[in-house]
């Protein structure tokens, strides 16, 4: 498997994991966004480019405990991960 491969693997992953927790930062998010920062240095510009433009992944609805959640896209956008600081 190559390292686009590995990151769109990480992306579905991640996807779940915030619906799981329903957009809340968790520590298995923490430990998956490390790991695709270092997937994304393995990429090279184009494998960037691309995942550049694709559209976000949808959220999953197979099971919703909260439906207005169900209709909302999760934020697992290509790049170097941004986390939020509070301050």
């Amino acid at each position: 498997m190559n390292a686009l491969q590995r990151y769109h693997d990480l992306q579905k992953r991640l996807v779940h994991i915030r619906w799981s927790h329903l957009g809340h930062e968790s520590d298995e998010e923490d430990q998956l966004l490390d790991l695709m920062d270092a997937v994304w240095e393995e990429l090279t510009a184009v494998e960037r480019d691309q995942l550049n433009q694709e559209p976000a992944l949808p959220a999953p609805t197979l099971f919703d405990p909260n439906p207005a959640f169900e209709d909302t896209d999760i934020d697992a956008a290509p790049g170097p991960v941004r986390r939020l600081v509070a301050a």
